[in-house]
């Protein structure tokens, strides 16, 4: 860790990983080994990540699981997600985790949305899908493995996308 890093609360980080001067990361959170975590970076709790992934400059990621391997190099938000090995999150994409309405959120399948009962849930992204720039993941959407999402495109509900 390097001096100018913020930790507050419980916060492991592995060894080999790197979380530089300006990051800030609030526990309860685990940051696995030969991860990244880059100036700006907002690590807000709740959070685990998996080895070697990337967190980028001006990301927030909140109450989210990252397998590793993923990466989100800069400018993104990934609200109470669950995101997959060697994803690749662009700049700019959020993964929104509330509805305009505030009403309750569904998880979406292929065969219908499933309820939850929850305010607040973002997306499920599976191993290597990748999302492009400025995206945005809508409460509850389900991005398939290895699926590709296109630059500004908005999802809601199951992407199965380009493979």
């Amino acid at each position: 860790m390097e001096d100018g890093a913020y930790l507050s609360g419980a916060v492991r980080i592995e060894r080999g990983a790197r979380v530089m001067r300006g990051a800030i990361i609030e526990g309860p959170t685990i940051v696995g080994e030969n991860c990244v975590v880059r100036p700006g970076a907002y690590l807000r709790g709740n959070v685990v990540l998996g080895s070697g992934v990337l967190i980028g400059h001006g990301t927030e990621v909140k109450g989210s699981i990252v397998l590793s391997g993923a990466s989100m190099a800069h400018f993104s938000y990934v609200g109470d997600s669950v995101i997959g090995g060697r994803v690749l999150i662009g700049a700019g994409v959020k993964l929104a985790n509330a509805r305009l309405d505030q009403g309750l959120i569904a998880i979406a399948t292929p065969d219908g949305a499933i309820k939850t009962g929850l305010r607040r849930l973002g997306s499920v992204v599976g191993d290597r899908a990748s999302i492009g720039c400025n995206a945005v993941l809508n409460p509850g959407s389900v991005i398939a493995s290895r699926a590709h999402v296109p630059p500004l495109h908005s999802v809601r509900g199951w992407f199965a996308g380009v493979a």
